[in-house]
């Protein structure tokens, strides 16, 4: 196995696994193979004033509090802070009131009115040097309403670092070796964006967007949710990078317009609770509400509303929901060696009488392990809290969606009105703004779709179904269905046998069904069901349990199916896919090779609720004897593995095992897609992936070396493209459409691709690819071509998807391998407390299926 290397390690990841290459990342021209097309996009290049610095002021803010009675003092930086979420946003807090106070107390500081723009976390920016190169002050009055707090003292001291606006200053900004790029000037200067807010019409949310104060201003009010007592808010996300603009790179910035969702501020938690559509001032912890609720809500940051806490202000002490638990009646306490109610504990106490002492409390848990139980009447949620998707119960986030969406020229209207609203260019002298930067990007061609026998009614390779099931709920089966979908399938040539109907179980009982057809060898299980049942993610963990493909349709569609045939043509699709049929091939001009083996890698994404459980990493390739037939599964892993890249060789040693089974010999050549790196990563790409790919590539044999290629995808950027016609007007781009110049890296080889907006109302968001890993020159257009192919390869319609259809399997298989650990109560632990992984993978990933792949 390749040793673990480190972040600054200087080894090139543009070399071959057998030396020097020819320079595999030189920048490649731009494509010109497509029509050509004309685009405005949200980037705005920086401008400075000749002679334009900035000064970098390290901060350093400690509060000073006593312990053990007064006894001893302890030292806690709070300009410099290690806690996360809402206890951070009190750090910051704590760390911008001590500077302003500080500031007004130092004379020379206070006399100084130049612009000043400070993160709240250590870093101070200023476009001339203070008198002095530090200052400091003590302060005790008017900083902290806590009882054990002593004084805060503060620092502040001139930086080596300050920046010219040079081209190598922006050169150092980038770098082809990941983790050597020189991220401060960028930092500085979004910062010093950041804070060139208007307070008077925007907030900083704690994740560094900037929301409007009110939204109807610019025409974008809050949509409200009863339940939860939720809360839309219009924010704008602003990003600044170096890009390669037109050979020399320049730095630009780009706002983006974001929605999200917001949980009540500082709203007594009991109102909350009361939202949902059956509360009851009894509510039980056991009850179906209450699990509701507490997925709705865990996670979240609370604090005390009773007594002198709601005096503390930034010093009040934060919980987080970990859920709820008996009454306060009925969860009992010793004190002075009685046992008392939790209701009664309050009243001796705190001398409150509880209101609804028969309602569920709230639990928190403390890092040693420690339960607290809480009335829900005495708790208030800590503001700024934004909906997670784990939390949105009700599907929220899509309704947000379709509100604030809107046609490309709306959306652009939008974004240029808040930004306009929201920012005083004025608040920094010496930096403005280019207009929006236009440029060509160019339309890829289509690849040739096949059908069998050239017409689109027949599958290319369409199944034989000759043991397969139809399962309705009593009593609400779909009349003629069964027959509709024999004659429908017969058309697409499939050999269809009549299907056994059967029926679920007393409350729906799925486990019955999936075991009787699995000692009947069934094919295929077609479930009609109605959505208020939510059956559809039970089904599909019934499905993984017993490995027998199913899917599941609407009561309402099947009925309309018998008369859509739209309908019925999709439900064709998925049924002929599901079950190892090829609905149709593309034929491409880059991919016609069988010798190349295409992966692609996902991984689940992080949650603070659920940070105890395992990663999930979906994959898929094309490891069968037809070079566009797409496999995937996924697998658990914990951090060690992850850091290691233990399980990236088991996968990749899986995909090239499978291949030469399948194939009868090896590909010459790796094209890996890897999902949602973050640009700080991507040095693990070079010190992980790579070594983890040649070590499986090693045990292949010792003269097995394929050329390989590793590219990061993301859809998590800032940049948009519109096409502008003509008469001026606003469009989405075409799908297919390719921009691999000027909005690009200055030294990665990088392009953005449009994929297919999600409705004729909606703007259409680009996935952008980075080549991170080369081990020989890359043919950027063959690349780019071969992607846009791969978004056609999605076998339920012959129109591209958003990304790769192989990336796209991954991503399900990730999202899909982490929600099988949330439905079934999380993964299975070792006596020690640590996760099992090889028994957490043989029950509910694929375990030891080696024909998986």
């Amino acid at each position: 196995m390749y040793s673990r290397h480190q972040k600054n390690s200087n080894h090139q990841s543009t070399g071959s696994r057998d030396g020097q290459s020819q320079s595999p990342f030189q920048k490649q021209p731009r494509n010109r193979n497509g029509d050509s097309v004309k685009l405005v996009t949200n980037l705005r290049e920086i401008i400075f004033k000749e002679g334009f610095k900035i000064f970098k002021y390290t901060v350093n803010v400690t509060y000073i509090t006593m312990k053990d009675g007064g006894k001893t003092e302890t030292f806690v930086e709070v300009s410099k802070s290690i806690r996360k979420d809402s206890q951070l946003e009190q750090d910051k807090i704590r760390s911008f009131k001590v500077v302003k106070e500080a500031f007004n107390l130092i004379n020379q500081l206070r006399e100084d009115r130049r612009p000043r723009f400070y993160d709240c976390q250590g870093c101070l920016y200023t476009f001339a040097t203070f008198l002095k190169p530090s200052y400091s002050i003590t302060l005790k009055d008017g900083i902290s309403t806590s009882p054990v707090f002593l004084r805060a003292s503060f620092q502040m001291t001139r930086s080596r670092e300050s920046f010219e606006m040079t081209v190598e200053d922006i050169k150092n900004t980038v770098s082809k070796y990941p983790g050597n790029e020189n991220k401060s000037l960028l930092y500085a200067l979004k910062t010093i964006i950041e804070g060139m807010m208007n307070p008077d019409t925007a907030f900083l949310a704690p994740d560094g967007m900037l929301h409007l104060i009110n939204g109807k201003t610019v025409g974008l009010g809050p949509m409200e949710f009863e339940e939860g007592i939720l809360r839309s808010s219009a924010g704008i996300k602003t990003e600044v990078k170096a890009l390669e603009s037109t050979g020399t790179p320049k730095v630009f910035a780009s706002h983006d317009l974001r929605n999200d969702l917001f949980h009540p501020e500082k709203a007594p938690l009991f109102d909350v609770l009361a939202s949902f559509m059956g509360f009851r001032n009894d509510l039980e912890a056991t009850s179906n509400l209450a699990k509701k609720i507490s997925n709705a809500v865990s996670g979240l940051d609370f604090t005390l509303n009773y007594g002198d806490y709601p005096d503390l202000q930034e010093d009040e002490v934060i919980f987080k929901i970990d859920g709820f638990s008996k009454s306060a009646n009925e969860i009992k306490q010793i004190v002075a060696d009685k046992e008392m109610s939790l209701r009664e504990v309050f009243k001796a106490k705190e001398q409150i009488e509880l209101k609804y002492p028969d309602l569920m409390t709230v639990m928190a848990k403390r890092q040693d392990g420690a339960v607290f139980h809480f009335p829900v009447e005495l708790v208030s949620l800590y503001p700024a809290q934004k909906m997670t998707p784990e939390r949105m119960i009700n599907g929220e986030q899509q309704d947000v969606d379709l509100y604030y969406g809107g046609k490309p020229h709306i959306t652009k209207k939008y974004t240029d009105d808040m930004v306009k609203s929201m920012f005083l260019e004025s608040a920094a002298p010496g930096i403005s703004f280019r207009k929006q930067l236009e440029l060509r990007g160019i339309v890829l061609k289509k690849p040739k779709i096949v059908f069998r026998n050239g017409s689109a009614q027949t599958f290319l390779q369409p199944v034989s179904l000759k043991k397969w099931t139809v399962v309705f709920v009593r009593k609400e089966e779909v009349e003629d269905l069964v027959e509709m979908l024999l004659e429908q399938w017969n058309q697409h040539g499939m050999e269809i046998a009549y299907p056994n109907v059967d029926w679920m179980g007393q409350d729906n009982n799925l486990e019955v069904v999936f075991h009787k057809a699995q000692k009947r060898e069934k094919q295929l299980l077609l479930f009609v069901t109605h959505s208020r049942y939510a059956l559809r993610k039970d089904i599909e963990w019934m499905e993984h349990k017993y490995r027998i493909p199913s899917l599941a349709i609407d009561f309402k569609i099947a009925r309309k199916m018998v008369e859509d045939k739209a309908v019925k043509l999709d439900l064709a699709d998925q049924v002929n896919k599901k079950t190892q049929g090829v609905n149709y091939a593309i034929y491409s001009d880059v991919f016609r090779n069988g010798n190349d083996l295409v992966i692609s890698i996902s991984f689940s994404e992080p949650s603070p609720k659920y940070a105890k459980y395992p990663f999930t990493v979906g994959f898929a390739a094309n490891t069968s004897n037809h070079p566009l037939v797409f496999t995937s599964e996924f697998l658990y892993s914990n951090s060690d593995n992850m850091d290691s890249g233990a399980v990236l060789t088991e996968i990749f040693y899986k995909c090239l095992t499978g291949t030469r089974k399948n194939r009868g010999e090896l590909p010459t050549r790796l094209i890996i897609y890897l999902d949602e790196v973050p640009e700080e990563e991507f040095w693990r790409i070079d010190h992980h992936y790579e070594p983890s790919c040649a070590e499986a590539c090693s045990q292949m044999g010792a003269e097995y070396n394929p050329q390989t290629t590793m590219i990061v995808a993301t859809q998590k950027h800032n940049e948009r493209f519109y096409k502008i016609d003509d008469k001026g007007l606003i469009w989405n781009p075409e799908p297919g459409t390719i921009i691999d110049h000027t909005a690009v890296s200055p030294v990665f080889n990088e392009f953005y691709h449009i994929g297919p907006s999600t409705s004729y109302k909606s703007t259409v968001k680009p996935a952008k690819y980075t080549v991170v890993y080369a081990s020989d020159p890359v043919d950027m257009e063959h690349l780019e071509q071969l992607t846009n192919d791969l978004c056609y390869w999605n076998q339920l319609k012959s129109e591209l998807i958003n990304v790769p259809a192989p990336l796209d399997m991954a991503q399900k298989e990730a999202s899909k391998g982490i929600q099988f650990l949330i439905d079934n109560g999380g993964p299975i632990y070792m006596e020690d407390g640590e996760v099992d992984l090889a028994e957490t993978n043989a029950k509910y990933g694929y375990g030891n299926m080696s024909e998986k792949l």
